[in-house]
């Protein structure tokens, strides 16, 4: 749910989305890959038209390149009543980057040691 005003009015949206899909493993290529395609639809209601009035069909697919960068391919159907343009395509690429902290330091017996 998004709590917003706007233009000093207070509005909310709530937003309900579905997401199918399944990944699938490839170990012929060095090193393994895998590969998840979904189809994912959201529902909006805005508390200004008092409706549910936007609609998004996604359907695309990611793959795990590392255990740090993803990427994700998808295309997209965007249909909202309340704008200036009611449908609108789109067709995306996210790179997806994320980072493992190093463990923190344990404190055993007054002093400190690193986990094993």
């Amino acid at each position: 749910m998004d709590l917003r005003f706007i233009n000093g009015d207070y509005s909310y949206r709530y937003r309900n989305r579905l997401r199918l899909g399944r990944t699938f493993t490839f170990d012929r290529w060095p090193p393994s890959r895998t590969l998840t395609p979904y189809a994912m639809e959201e529902l909006g209601h805005d508390s200004r038209y008092d409706t549910f009035n936007r609609s998004r069909f996604t359907a695309g697919v990611e793959t795990q390149f590392t255990g740090t960068v993803m990427v994700d391919l998808y295309v997209v159907s965007h249909d909202d009543s309340s704008a200036s343009v009611e449908r609108l395509y789109a067709l995306g690429l996210t790179l997806n980057l994320t980072y493992r902290a190093c463990p923190m330091p344990t404190i055993r017996g007054g002093r400190r040691s690193r986990p094993m």
